[in-house]
């Protein structure tokens, strides 16, 4: 069974997004890649970070089996 994770990126001063992906790793790389590209909160908050030398942190929140996700 495919495994999905329940994240939060933060810095230490605040949650910035909560997603859900099957590869929270990569997927934290493509927020920082297409961050200068996005016009969204999330986008332009990872940007003020990337401008001030800093990064957001990964925090798994949860494991879920897909399933039962897409109830």
């Amino acid at each position: 069974m495919d495994k999905s994770f329940i994240y939060l990126l933060k810095d230490d001063n605040c949650t910035g997004y909560v997603g859900r992906s099957k590869d929270p790793e990569n997927r934290l790389n493509r927020h920082l890649y297409l961050a200068s590209s996005e016009r969204s909160k999330k986008g332009q908050w990872i940007q003020s970070l990337l401008s001030a030398g800093k990064l957001p942190e990964i925090e798994i929140l949860e494991e879920c089996e897909i399933e039962l996700l897409d109830e």
